[in-house]
């Protein structure tokens, strides 16, 4: 992303490499511009190329990155914003294809309960529907939550398992 300034940090929490070598990171921008999840692409060598913001907001946070089988790009991430066609609760998935060349989105999907959803993983199958797998706390309760939808952003199935705060 950026050096590290004493004051301020960046956070990196995915990568993805495509067959010609591009890295592809994902994570938070940490100083106190307006912008928070990001997306930064470098060449094999690892020089720097572009650079997207996937949110305005500098909470949210750009989590998991994936190449799928087909070779195209995609990001999972956690928003408090309504980036997509709706906003379900407190703090929404997002699931976002990117151009690799640009770091465009192509499209940007958002799905969740009404309490908080914060996705960990990102995978694919062999027809290139895309699963997204993390944790959500609404009220006194953490559980966990898989996701799986189309290549082109269709939520197509949802599992979910909440569990009381003190089970044992």
């Amino acid at each position: 992303y950026r050096e590290e300034t004493p004051e301020m940090f960046d956070y990196l929490f995915g990568v993805a490499v495509d067959p010609a070598g591009s890295i592809f990171v994902s994570g938070i921008h940490g100083d106190d511009t307006s912008e928070g999840a990001r997306v930064r692409m470098l060449d094999r060598e690892g020089a720097p190329g572009w650079t997207r913001y996937v949110s305005p907001s500098q909470i949210d946070v750009a989590h998991s990155m994936a190449i799928s089988p087909a070779g195209d790009l995609y990001l999972t991430g956690a928003t408090f914003l309504q980036l997509g066609k709706h906003r379900f609760g407190q703090q929404d998935v997002f699931v976002a294809k990117l151009d690799r060349d640009t770091g465009d989105v192509a499209w940007i999907a958002q799905e969740g309960w009404k309490g908080s959803e914060y996705p960990r993983a990102l995978t694919f199958d062999r027809e290139g529907n895309l699963y997204v797998a993390g944790t959500t706390f609404g009220g006194e309760d953490l559980g966990l939550f898989a996701m799986k939808f189309s290549p082109t952003g269709e939520l197509l199935s949802t599992w979910r398992r909440d569990s009381p705060q003190e089970e044992e």
